[in-house]
C-alpha cells in the first residue's frame, strides 16, 4: 500500500523520532471522495500518515513514539497475534461466549451514533431521538446475522446492523476471562497499560460488514487491537475539534461529529457556514493481529469492512488537548 499523495516519510521505515507535523494528514473531503464511507471494498491505496512498527524489532522506536504521545500502528506483537489466532479458530468464540446474552446495539441501517440517555449531564433535544436501540443477544445469534449480511446482495449501508458488545472490568469482577484472553491488557505496566492504576477495563466490539461508528474523541489514552477481520479507521488530531462539528457537551451525542460522512458534501450544502471543508484526516486499515495507539482525545471514526472483532483498553490521561477542547466547549 502507498498513499495517494507522497508522504514526507516512509510509513514502514519511519524516523526514530516523530518527524515534524507527524502524522501527515489530508483534507477530509479528499479522503472521503477517494474512498466513500459506505464502500467496503479496499482500494489499492489509501491516505495513511501513521507509522507502522514491528513489535519484534522496533522496541526503542515504539517507546519513543509512546513517550511523544503520537498515534502509530503496532504489528507482530506476540500476545496480540496469539489471541487473534485463537479467535480465528472455527467455533472458538462460540465456545468462549457460550450462550450468555450481551447488550447489543441495533441500527436500522449501518450508522451507529452514540446516544446517552437523558440525565443530569444531558438536555432534552426537541424532535430528536436516538437512531439506535439495544437488544440482548448471544454471540451465536449475532454471528448468524453477521454472516447473512455479509452474503446479502443488497448494499450493506441500507440493511439492519447489530454491534455485539462485551466488557471486562476487573474492579467489578465482570467477565474476568477477557483478561486471560487478552493478557496484554492486564493492569500492569506495559506498552498497552501506560498508567495501569488508571485502567478502565476491556471493551470488545464486534462489527458487521458496512457498520459505521461516527467520529468522536475519548478523553483518555486508547489502545485498540483487532483480533479478527478488517477495519478502517479515520483519524484526526484533537486540533481539528472546531472543524469536525461536534455535538456539544450537554447533547446526548456529546463528543461525536454531527457530519454524516456518507454524505459530507450534502452536509456542507445544508450548513454553508461549517468549517468541515477545512477538516483534515488520515486513515489506516487494520487486520487481525494489528494494534493502534491513540493518544488522549484523538478523533476516530470506524468502518467495518467485514465481520470483525475489536478489543480496546484505556489507561490514563495527558493534558495536551485540554486547551483546544475547552475552546470547543468541552470544559473540564
Amino acid at each position: 500500500m502507498r498513499p495517494p499523495d507522497v508522504v514526507p516519510y516512509d510509513i514502514y521505515h519511519c524516523p526514530d523520532i516523530p518527524p515534524p507535523n507527524y502524522p501527515y494528514e489530508w483534507n477530509a473531503l479528499q479522503v472521503l471522495d477517494h474512498w466513500p464511507i459506505d464502500d467496503t471494498d479496499v482500494p489499492v491505496s489509501w491516505h495513511q500518515g501513521l507509522c507502522v512498527w514491528d513489535a519484534r524489532v522496533h522496541i526503542q522506536q515504539i517507546e519513543t513514539y509512546l513517550q511523544a504521545e503520537v498515534p502509530f500502528v503496532l504489528q507482530h506483537h506476540p500476545e496480540v497475534m496469539a489471541t487473534a489466532q485463537r479467535w480465528s479458530t472455527p467455533g472458538y468464540l462460540h465456545s468462549l461466549f457460550v450462550h450468555k446474552k450481551q447488550t447489543t446495539e441495533h441500527s436500522i441501517n449501518n450508522q451507529f451514533l452514540f446516544w446517552r440517555p437523558l440525565s443530569f449531564m444531558t438536555r432534552q433535544i426537541p424532535n430528536s431521538k436516538s437512531t439506535i436501540d439495544h437488544v440482548d443477544m448471544t454471540f451465536a445469534e449475532w454471528y448468524d446475522k453477521a454472516q447473512a449480511l455479509q452474503l446479502a446482495s443488497e448494499p450493506q449501508a441500507t440493511q439492519e446492523h447489530w454491534y455485539f458488545r462485551i466488557n471486562g472490568i476487573q474492579r467489578m469482577q465482570e467477565n474476568l476471562f477477557l483478561y486471560d484472553e487478552l493478557p496484554y491488557f492486564k493492569p500492569q505496566k506495559s506498552w498497552f497499560m501506560v498508567e495501569p492504576e488508571q485502567e478502565r477495563g476491556i471493551n470488545c466490539r464486534f462489527g458487521m460488514k458496512g457498520a459505521f461508528a461516527a467520529a468522536h474523541f475519548d478523553p483518555t489514552r486508547n489502545w485498540i487491537t483487532l483480533l479478527g477481520g478488517t477495519r478502517r479507521y479515520l483519524l484526526s488530531n484533537y486540533t481539528q475539534c472546531a472543524n469536525l462539528q461536534l455535538y456539544p457537551i450537554d447533547h446526548p451525542s456529546q463528543r461525536h461529529s454531527m457530519v454524516d460522512r456518507s454524505r459530507p458534501r450534502e452536509y456542507l450544502e445544508e450548513h454553508p457556514s461549517s468549517s468541515f471543508a477545512q477538516a483534515t484526516v488520515n486513515e489506516v486499515v487494520l487486520q487481525a493481529g494489528d494494534a493502534l495507539y491513540l493518544p488522549t482525545s484523538w478523533f476516530h471514526a470506524i468502518v467495518s469492512l467485514d465481520i470483525n472483532y475489536q478489543c480496546n483498553a484505556r489507561s490514563g490521561v495527558t493534558p495536551e488537548s485540554f486547551p483546544t477542547l475547552r475552546e470547543c466547549g468541552f470544559g473540564n
